[in-house]
C-alpha cells in the first residue's frame, strides 16, 4: 500500500511540473525552423545552363550569388521530365573539378513546392580552384541514377 502511495504521489508531481509536455508548450508560439536562411536567395542569379540526364530528365541550374570560400553556395535545380516538374526524386550537389572529385561536402536538394525547385546548399572549400563545377546527381523515383557538371559562375 505504501508502494501505492509512493507512486501516486510521484506521478502527481511529475504532472504538475508539466513533464515533458511542458517543453513542447514553450515552444509551441514558435515559427518552425527548418535550418535553412530563406534571406540567403537574395544574391545575384546566374544561370549556369541546362543538364540532359538519364531517363529523359533536364535539370536547369541556377547560381546563388558568388561562392564563398569556406562558406556555402547556393544553387536552385528546377528538374523536369516531360515539361512536368520532378518533386519525388533525391538531388545531391557538390563542388569539384572537372573530374567530379569532391572539394568540400555535398549538399542534399529539398524540394521547394512553392518556387517548384531543389534548394542545394553545397559546402565550399576555403580554397577555390580556378575552375569550379557544380556536379549534380539525381537519383528518379524509378532508380535511375544519373549525373552531371555545370561550370560555377565566378567573377
Amino acid at each position: 500500500m505504501k508502494m501505492m502511495a509512493a507512486l501516486i504521489v510521484a506521478l502527481l508531481a511529475l504532472a504538475a511540473c508539466g513533464g515533458a509536455a511542458n517543453n513542447n508548450k514553450a515552444n509551441a508560439n514558435k515559427p518552425a525552423n527548418d535550418g535553412h536562411d530563406h534571406d540567403s536567395h537574395a544574391g545575384t542569379k546566374f544561370s549556369l545552363g541546362t543538364l540532359n540526364l538519364e531517363g529523359g530528365l533536364t535539370a536547369m541550374v541556377t547560381q546563388i550569388g558568388e561562392p564563398k570560400a569556406g562558406g556555402e553556395t547556393i544553387f536552385e535545380v528546377k528538374l523536369t521530365k516531360d515539361d512536368k516538374d520532378v518533386a519525388d526524386a533525391n538531388v545531391t550537389g557538390w563542388l569539384a573539378g572537372e573530374d567530379g572529385k569532391e572539394l568540400a561536402a555535398a549538399g542534399t536538394g529539398k524540394w521547394e513546392a512553392e518556387e517548384k525547385m531543389y534548394d542545394v546548399h553545397t559546402e565550399t572549400p576555403k580554397e577555390l580552384p580556378a575552375k569550379v563545377h557544380f556536379w549534380l546527381r539525381v537519383i528518379a523515383s524509378d532508380g535511375v541514377e544519373s549525373k552531371g557538371s555545370l561550370a560555377v559562375h565566378k567573377h
